[in-house]
C-alpha cells in the first residue's frame, strides 16, 4: 500500500491502562482476542491496511493474534511491554516488547506522552477517557 497504513489503532485490553501489570490476572474477561478478529474483520472487509501498535504483553500470551495481524498484511509497531508510562519503563519495555513481537514498524508511547502521572492530568488516556467509564468497569469487574 503507497504511503503506509490508512488506519491506526492499539492491540490492548481496558484494564492494560488501568491496572498496575502485577493485577492483570484479576480481571478474567480478556476482550483484547474477540475485539482484535472483530476489528481484522472489519478492516478486511473495507480492504483498508493498518498500523496496529501491539503490547509485548498481549503477543506473548497470544501469539497467534500476531500472526493473524501479520496475515492480514497490516503493520506492526510496539506499545511497549506492559503499557508502562515511559518515564517508569524506558526504552527497556520497548527493547522487551521488541523482542516479543519480532521485526516491528515503530513504537508507540502507551499513554501518547511521557507524563509519568496521568491520572493527575498528564497522559492522554485520562484526559480522554469519561470518568463514567473508567467507574462503570471499576464496578464491573470489582478491581481497581
Amino acid at each position: 500500500m503507497p504511503g503506509g497504513a490508512l488506519f491506526s489503532c492499539d492491540i490492548e485490553d481496558w484494564h492494560h491502562a488501568l491496572l498496575p501489570s502485577a493485577r492483570w490476572h484479576e480481571v478474567t474477561d480478556e476482550r483484547v482476542v474477540a475485539n482484535t478478529w472483530i476489528l481484522l474483520n472489519l478492516l478486511s472487509l473495507a480492504h483498508v491496511r493498518a498500523h496496529c501498535y501491539v503490547l509485548g504483553a498481549v503477543a506473548q500470551k497470544y501469539p497467534d493474534l500476531l500472526d493473524a495481524i501479520r496475515a492480514g498484511g497490516h503493520r506492526i509497531g510496539s506499545h511497549g511491554m506492559y503499557h508502562g508510562h515511559q518515564e517508569s519503563a524506558g526504552d527497556e519495555s520497548d527493547r522487551r516488547a521488541r523482542r516479543v513481537l519480532g521485526n516491528v514498524d515503530g513504537y508507540r508511547s502507551p499513554y501518547w506522552d511521557t507524563t509519568p502521572r496521568p491520572n493527575l492530568g498528564g497522559g492522554f488516556f485520562f484526559r480522554a477517557m469519561p470518568r463514567w467509564w473508567v467507574a462503570r468497569e471499576v464496578r464491573r469487574t470489582g478491581v481497581f
